[in-house]
């Protein structure tokens, strides 16, 4: 008869059960739900009580059960491998979701005693088994292989004799009633628990619904203190969901990927718990937090449950999942790609949920927009300047989630903006700071602009604050082109894309692409070599480039930026190709442009279609002619375009001084322009203009 003898390595124990998994009952649970898995069992009963004095907890199955040979040489064996091959089957072909063979040390993460009661088929009968293992007496084994006796309370017999008066929790006996019928099975008791708080039954519940996709299934029913775990009690309500039902399966690696993702009403539930869930034979292998890299936006990721299934992720030689599965390699080769189609689907799924949500914003905002004219609270607007009213809150509401004061809130201060209501004096401390800091860069002017914001006065809004970016933009490109360096240049740029093209202005500065160009150009992957012109030239000065990007890096645009003082040469443009050849092999999908901007040479052109070299001056003089046009545009839609609507002449009369003399000069050049600044000197403004 095989003798009933624990083996295993010194620190064992305290390393894959105490450390792994102390204090963190729903993985221990977890790992027990999974063993009955992979014993085909089609229930699992998980009881507990949390009473101060006598708390315990049990998992327990109606699975195969393990035979006295079973538990001598496999259950008994730390570390043994439960498969020979990586792709294994259970006895009833259900793929496998142990591996490691250490999921039997998970209790001892959460208990000081436990109880291991199973019943089997040997000859044709049931015949059931019971063992005592301690935790103070493994842990006290010493230095070296050691080995470990458990207490056996019960060595084999029928199912009806084992003494459950044994038991003080009475789990036990619950159990043998339980699977009376079929006769087999396996009970996992957790007793004297070093918990730090109790185990909340929906919390549990919760838990196993995000960390496995088996549970949720049929043929295989899991509950807690008789509740069942269902999708209506383990996972979140959703308002949106991709597919509306069921699951969606693609080809990565011409390997099968099914998923599925929700977006909640609120995102009252711990950051941790949204994102993107990965499993892999229905159990997690990459836990949430997780959204394969896809960073920016967070404002709607919050709301997101994903859940993508590749049981292929269990099926290498090499194992690619973590001991305590919550990450995958995704260094490894074989993830590249899924990891690849995981940050697309990512965002494909939030670019979805965004227009989806602000649908449902508007028709809201529509209802919000209406009562407060109808009530006063809000400025009486044309129907289509309504429109657009909700149209624009639309984009910003989302972010408040239920919170409907602040939204009529934002409605009020836009309705008031859109008939230039703000205050004058929030104006006249506007223009003061800018004529108080002088040459001030974008950056301490965009301060400025934000003090608006505070104020719940959208600057994008208010027509006056809008021409004052524009103007001070195009004020310091002026100075820039004149006298300055590439520097003053790129931050402006950086800041204000629209300047080189009107298209640009949708696109942001995008930091991180240039950290990672650095980075390359460290290791050697984008040749430095047409830099040569640079030699001499001090740091703050030398060319530099503006890397610009959508959201979700389906446009990339690479300005490169050089003193309008010095002409272009043949190594400039050559630069700019090695960024858009680095560009296109790790941004194949991308839309990837080139521009280049200096002093252009007579005859220099390129050959390139997706590169174009502009010199300074047409940038100066086609941004000018562009925003005078928007400039134009804008003051005429505010009204009838009537020489006496108040409205255009308060947007020109707030901007001060400083805008009117702009105007005054390029209105010169723009007659458009200049009939609106002859409108402005007939009419006398209704408000004061801004003191200084």
């Amino acid at each position: 008869m095989s003798e009933l003898l624990l083996r295993y390595s010194h620190n064992i124990v305290e390393h894959l059960g105490l450390k792994l998994y102390q204090n963190k009952p729903t993985r221990v649970i977890a790992e027990l739900v999974s063993n009955s898995w992979d014993a085909d069992a089609t229930a699992v009963a998980v009881n507990m009580s949390m009473e101060d004095d006598d708390r315990w907890v049990s998992v327990s199955d109606n699975g195969h059960g393990m035979t006295r040979n079973e538990l001598a040489h496999n259950y008994l064996i730390i570390g043994l491998g439960r498969r020979a091959n990586a792709t294994d089957a259970s006895r009833d072909g259900r793929p496998l979701m142990g591996r490691k063979g250490i999921g039997k040390l998970a209790p001892f993460g959460i208990a000081q005693t436990v109880d291991v009661v199973t019943s089997a088929i040997a000859d044709g009968v049931p015949v059931a088994h019971w063992l005592r293992f301690d935790l103070k007496a493994l842990l006290a084994q010493g230095d070296g292989e050691v080995s470990y006796h458990p207490t056996v309370l019960f060595d084999g017999g029928p199912l009806e004799s084992i003494p459950a008066a044994n038991d003080s929790t009475g789990q036990v006996e619950v159990w043998r009633q339980r699977i009376q019928s079929e006769g087999t099975g396996t009970l996992v008791l957790m007793t004297d628990l070093s918990l730090g708080r109790a185990i909340s039954e929906s919390q549990l519940i919760d838990s196993l619904g995000t960390r496995f996709t088996v549970t949720l299934r049929g043929g295989f029913a899991v509950t807690v203190n008789d509740v069942v775990a269902s999708t209506g009690n383990a996972l979140p309500e959703f308002e949106f969901r991709i597919p509306e039902t069921g699951h969606s399966v693609e080809m990565v690696d011409e390997r099968e990927v099914k998923f599925w993702v929700g977006f909640v009403k609120n995102a009252s539930w711990p950051q941790d718990q949204a994102g993107v869930g990965v499993y892999s034979h229905g159990k997690i292998a990459q836990d949430r937090p997780f959204t394969f890299g896809v960073k920016g936006k967070e404002i709607f990721s919050r709301y997101m449950f994903g859940v993508v299934e590749a049981d292929w992720l269990d099926e290498f030689g090499a194992d690619l999942i973590s001991t305590d599965r919550t990450s995958v390699n995704w260094d490894a080769p074989e993830t590249e790609n899924l990891h690849e189609w995981g940050q697309a689907k990512v965002r494909s799924w939030i670019g979805k949920f965004e227009l989806w949500r602000q649908g449902q914003e508007a028709a809201e905002n529509r209802r919000l927009v209406k009562r407060a004219v109808q009530s006063g609270s809000a400025a009486g607007v044309t129907e289509p300047e309504e429109e657009e009213i909700v149209r624009l809150v639309s984009l910003i509401t989302p972010s408040f989630g239920k919170d409907g004061q602040a939204k009529e809130d934002l409605i009020n201060a836009v309705s008031d903006a859109w008939v230039q209501r703000p205050m004058r004096q929030l104006v006249s401390d506007l223009w003061d700071s800018v004529a108080r800091d002088g040459g001030m860069p974008p950056e301490a002017f965009t301060k400025v602009i934000e003090r608006l914001s505070s104020h719940s006065v959208p600057e994008a809004l208010n027509l006056a604050v809008i021409f004052a970016q524009r103007a001070f933009a195009l004020s310091r490109l002026f100075d820039y082109v004149h006298h300055g360096s590439e520097v003053n240049l790129q931050r402006l740029i950086e800041r204000f894309p629209w300047i080189i093209e009107p298209d640009l202005a949708v696109l942001t500065a995008n930091q991180a692409l240039k950290t990672a160009v650095l980075k390359a150009e460290g290791l050697g992957q984008i040749p430095t070599g047409n830099r040569i012109d640079a030699a001499g030239v001090p740091d703050t000065n030398r060319p530099d480039f503006v890397f610009l990007s959508s959201p979700e890096d389906r446009q990339i645009v690479v300005v490169e930026l050089k003193n309008p003082q010095v002409d272009l040469t043949i190594a400039n443009r050559r630069q700019l190709e090695d960024y858009l050849t680095w560009f296109e092999t790790h941004y194949p999908d991308a839309d990837r442009r080139g521009v280049l901007v200096g002093r252009k040479p007579v005859g220099m052109s390129t050959p390139y279609n997706n590169m174009t070299i502009i010199p300074w001056t047409e940038v100066l003089g086609k941004s000018r002619a562009r925003n005078l046009e928007l400039l134009a545009a804008m003051l005429l839609r505010t009204g009838s375009g009537a020489v006496g609507d108040a409205r255009i002449v308060d947007a020109l009369q707030l901007g001060g001084p400083e805008a009117k003399a702009l105007l005054e000069r390029l209105a010169r050049e723009h007659s458009e322009l200049s009939d609106l600044m002859a409108s402005f000197h007939e009419v006398p403004s209704s408000s004061p203009s801004p003191t200084k």
